[in-house]
């Protein structure tokens, strides 16, 4: 039985689920509270890649082949058509007595709210209004959020007519969690990272991580076409999931240049400021493009990953602030292969340890990195695609009369 982790991963488990992101949706949509580092130049693609990409952070993807109609069913009593389809879990197995609740989003608004329970097959059926019938230009998603994280969603811009459409198997899962993917054919696995590529999520990682697990043909192909950003500028995170997936070394690489033997003494309360250098070993000879605004601010591409040594309980925490309403402005710089760049990191804007002890830390960057943690958090999000430094040690000792 695969088991979770218990804490520190992305925590999106709200009474309603969708009901709540869907006011986020709307609030993003009246230009309040974003926080998103973009490439694109045009702000209308923009806004509506935001939007979709927010539903898309709790979504798991459906079949790639197109609804069958039954057209022996029973018409639609709103007019419009009916969707059909059994809810899976992970490994592809049927979900009976599973429970959702049904949200549809569109760029031009959205509803739902209803409560959707599977049969003993693990049968649903979602009934949509009669404006469903013409195709859409714009998103059209419907989703069913669960318990626990749980999405499954269909894209539905496509025309449905009257009737009733089986859709298949829909994947009911927590969308961050990469093992869910594996039985994924490779279009329904690309059909879903053109839905969240423009948006950095734990969801679009896991997607990145699959990519890198199984490699192939089509896999590797969408890859390189998706690899740049629309500056030019080599989009790190997707090249190293190509890396991976052809079995190549990731580009870039963190070094810690402080510490003695890797141990770093320090007291309790007092974390020190430490010297990380961001080496471009790209085996492909790509050039990389970084920003780094550390040590005065947070830099929200980096993360601290920390394991004490005794077990005692909330020796430490992972932190992870805000970044809703702050621009601060980083160093940019670009690294051509073989080069590097130092940048002074405060260890204390990622983690607080309040215990004396030994902690086994790793330095995790992930560029741009969209994802939060709990209070509480003790572990980074599973969902995300990080490139790790080599283990290093800090040895914290009790403060003067402490």
């Amino acid at each position: 039985m695969r088991q979770r982790k218990a804490r520190g991963s992305r925590e999106i488990r709200m009474a309603n689920g969708c009901q709540q992101l869907m006011r986020l949706l709307l609030t993003m949509a009246n230009g309040e509270g974003s926080d998103v580092r973009h490439h694109s130049n045009c702000k209308n693609l923009v806004l509506r890649v935001l939007l979709l990409s927010s539903i898309m952070l709790a979504v798991v993807a459906c079949a790639s082949s197109g609804p069958r109609v039954e057209s022996a069913q029973p018409p639609d009593k709103l007019g419009g058509p009916v969707l059909v389809g059994t809810l899976v879990d992970g490994d592809g197995h049927a979900l009976p007595g599973a429970s959702a609740t049904l949200n549809v989003w569109s760029e031009l608004g959205g509803f739902g709210g209803e409560h959707v329970v599977t049969d003993g097959r693990g049968r649903f059926r979602i009934d949509l209004p009669a404006s469903f019938v013409d195709a859409s230009p714009q998103i059209r998603t419907v989703g069913l959020c669960g318990s626990e994280g749980a999405m499954a969603f269909f894209d539905a811009r496509c025309a449905l007519s009257p009737g009733v459409h089986d859709i298949g198997d829909l994947v009911f899962a927590d969308p961050a969690d990469a093992r869910n993917l594996a039985h994924l054919s490779d279009a329904s696995l690309i059909s879903r990272l053109e839905f969240l590529k423009h948006w950095s999520s734990d969801a679009f990682d896991a997607c990145l991580r699959e990519c890198g697990r199984r490699g192939g043909r089509s896999i590797i192909a969408w890859l390189i076409r998706n690899e740049n950003n629309d500056d030019g500028s080599t989009n790190i995170t997707v090249a190293t999931a190509r890396n991976r997936g052809v079995g190549l070394a990731d580009p870039l690489v963190i070094e810690l240049v402080d510490g003695n033997g890797g141990e770093i003494p320090c007291l309790v309360g007092e974390l020190p400021v430490v010297r990380v250098a961001f080496v471009n070993r790209d085996p492909l000879k790509r050039n990389l493009r970084l920003e780094c605004t550390e040590p005065v601010w947070h830099d929200r591409s980096l993360a601290v990953e920390c394991k004490a040594a005794l077990a005692v309980a909330d020796a430490f925490r992972i932190l992870r602030p805000s970044h809703l309403g702050a621009r601060p402005r980083g160093e940019i710089c670009e690294l051509a292969p073989g080069e590097r760049v130092v940048f002074p990191i405060a260890l204390a804007h990622y983690i607080m340890i309040g215990s004396p002890g030994r902690y086994s830390c790793r330095l995790a960057f992930r560029m741009d990195g969209s994802w939060d943690v709990t209070e509480d958090a003790q572990d980074l999000p599973y969902g995300v695609l990080f490139t790790y430094s080599q283990p290093f040690v800090i040895v914290v000792a009790a403060a003067s009369g402490g």
